[in-house]
């Protein structure tokens, strides 16, 4: 049997079976486009996962207290000796907690964070007005506030937040 023959012969009996032959068809288009389709889906979120532990950057540590008796936090002191040591560009204590956050009549419920200046720059984080907490501000004790964007427009519409006191 020859190829032509072969091919006279799959067009014939595609014809004859018309039904059969749609369904056949259709079966491996949706298939093929199953697989196209979970192939991408695969590969977004490899993606997406992967630009997520990326944008933490190689060099970022993060450290829980655990497991130190009664005591489970590190104070001030202890945080700055960390940065004392060698490889250690910046170290930025944290405390997470929540509160409200109230202007005039206006009152918020906000995550409020407790940090240093490196957090900033450990963070890579930027700010749209004003300036960070800097090491006078913690040497001195002094009572700021970083705002995100979304509470300072809660607590100060459309005013600048930068410079107004709030509680």
């Amino acid at each position: 049997m020859n190829v032509s023959q072969a091919f006279k012969m799959a067009i014939k009996s595609i014809l004859s079976n018309k039904m059969r032959s749609l369904l056949t068809m259709l079966g491996i288009i949706i298939g093929v486009a199953a697989v196209i389709a979970l192939v991408g889906v695969g590969q977004g979120t490899t993606k997406s996962v992967t630009d997520q532990v990326e944008s933490l950057g190689t060099n970022l540590l993060t450290v829980n207290i655990t497991g130190r008796g009664s005591q489970t936090t590190i104070d001030y002191k202890e945080a700055e000796e960390i940065t004392d040591q060698d490889n250690i560009e910046f170290a930025a204590p944290l405390n997470q907690s929540t509160g409200n956050g109230k202007n005039g009549s206006e009152s918020v419920s906000v995550s409020v964070v407790g940090t240093t200046a490196d957090y900033l720059d450990l963070k890579d984080y930027g700010l749209a007005a004003g300036r960070f907490v800097s090491q006078i501000d913690l040497d001195y004790y002094q009572k700021i506030a970083i705002l995100g964007a979304t509470t300072a427009t809660d607590l100060f519409g459309s005013d600048n937040a930068v410079g107004q006191s709030f509680l």
